[in-house]
């Protein structure tokens, strides 16, 4: 072993047979027997020395992803989150003993559960969490936590959102609704059950409710989510005797009046858009970050459309909320939610368009006739009109009898119909919808060139060698 990172289990084997088959050539011990011979031991899929502790190169990644979150500024915290993320790393791998924290005496267990309550102790070990495998290692550290919990018999803030992350990496949208108010009966202030529960309570379409948890937390919410809640909030302009502005020809005093507005099933499922692109980003971090990698804004611009695209679709992040958050989401959103997952991309030709109304599309590939609602353009989600006569490569959403964009939106010219076409004939691979968005730039720019002007720049470049 050569310096603090240890080799993996299978590299000692085909290293071996590439530097001396020959030691296969006859029956050998047990590899357990010639590791044990060799004073070493395995953890995982990982080779150390038999004694003394060291760290896998998942553990240093997280205690890594530790020290980036909390930085040098609260020892407090530091001290608490350490101790914490020993604890759970020893329940992952029961009776190895690289520095873990015995959880068998009360005092131990005592203390594991005041470094949880500490700060935002809690919150940064649902954030080391997502290093590695986000979805399995969230949902074992639930585990952990429900057992530390029984254990100890209490309910604490920093267990309740430990176990509520758990549940919902686990498909259980609902018991961890039930874990964040436990919560947050004993800890009323909790800044991570707060925020999490907000963001539930908004799921289920509760607009006030949403907000009022989440100026809780003694911050303002960002004006992208006041944007997105302010539509769904009781209107004080409309009076108690007149219409609700929900369309339901009830009085809005008999209706609406404080509570969330249930605005028509189009501009929820706008809503319900947003949320479940939250969702996916909190969710799998580490996907988040490979597409932000592949999609470099200093190559296609802002790519916001696209990413959130291959996150939802090609990602499975949609069919993901959708089996976690369903229980919470209103009945008529979830119905129509199920048919998006299997929604191709298409070729559209913008036949006619009025502002603020319907934009009438065509399928170039079947030739049916969509009715759009609104037009994001694939960069920053506002709505505009797009002009007659333009193709585009879009997924566009059934609401009812009409359509609603998922967001990536690339616009095509006539000379790159073809390929765009390719694209609709199956599943698009997010790195498929890339190249083409990359390959319309460059022939953008080639176009706005002056006549010439690429042979002169090529002729002002490094000339061959004699």
């Amino acid at each position: 072993i050569d310096g603090p990172r240890a080799p993996e289990a299978h590299r000692l084997v085909v290293d071996t047979i590439g530097t001396a088959p020959e030691t296969f050539a006859a029956p050998v011990a047990p590899l357990a027997e010639l590791l044990a011979a060799a004073d070493l031991r395995v953890r995982g899929a990982w080779v150390g020395p038999a004694t003394g502790s060291w760290l896998t190169p998942l553990e240093q990644a997280r205690r890594s992803r530790l020290d980036a979150v909390l930085g040098k500024d609260q020892p407090r915290w530091r001290r608490g989150a350490a101790r914490a993320l020993e604890a759970w790393e020893a329940w992952l791998e029961p009776g190895d003993e690289g520095g873990a924290v015995n959880l068998a005496t009360p005092a131990e267990l005592a203390a594991l559960v005041e470094d949880l309550d500490v700060g935002p102790v809690a919150a940064v070990m649902a954030e080391v969490a997502t290093v590695g495998r986000a979805v399995p290692s969230v949902r074992r550290q639930g585990e952990w936590a429900a057992e530390v919990a029984a254990r100890t018999g209490t309910t604490t803030a920093g267990l309740a959102f430990l176990q509520a992350r758990g549940a919902d990496a686990a498909g259980d949208g609902l018991a961890a609704e039930a874990h964040l108010r436990a919560g947050l009966e004993v800890a009323p202030d909790d800044l991570a059950c707060l925020g999490m529960l907000a963001d539930l309570v908004e799921d289920r379409g509760d607009a006030p409710g949403s907000l009022a948890l989440r100026r809780r937390t003694g911050r303002e919410p960002r004006p992208e989510v006041m944007a997105e809640l302010a539509p769904f909030f009781a209107d004080r302009s409309v009076g108690r005797n007149e219409p609700c502005p929900c369309g339901s020809g009830r009085k809005y005093k008999a209706c609406c009046a404080g509570r969330s507005i249930r605005r028509p099933l189009l501009a929820r499922c706008r809503w319900l858009l947003s949320k479940a692109t939250r969702h996916a980003v909190g969710s799998d971090p580490a996907a988040v970050q490979g597409l932000q990698q592949v999609f470099d804004p200093s190559i296609v611009g802002d790519p916001t459309g696209l990413v959130v695209d291959a996150l939802l679709f090609a990602g499975g992040g949609l069919s993901r909320y959708l089996d976690t958050r369903g229980p919470l989401l209103p009945a008529d959103e979830l119905g129509t939610a199920r048919t998006w997952p299997a929604q191709p991309m298409r070729l559209l030709d913008v036949e006619a368009t009025a502002p603020g109304g319907l934009v009438e599309a065509i399928d170039q590939r079947s030739g049916e006739r969509l009715a759009i609602a609104g037009w994001a353009d694939g960069t920053d989600g506002t709505e505009g009109t797009a002009p007659t006569g333009q193709a585009v490569l879009a997924r566009p959403l059934p609401v009812d009898d009409v359509w609603l964009l998922s967001g990536a939106v690339v616009a095509v010219p006539p000379t790159a119909r073809a390929r765009a076409l390719e694209l609709t004939e199956g599943d698009v691979r997010p790195f498929q919808l890339l190249q083409l968005h990359v390959d319309l730039q460059v022939d953008s720019f080639r176009g706005q060139l002056p006549a010439g002007a690429l042979g002169d720049l090529a002729g002002r470049g490094p000339r061959p060698p004699g």
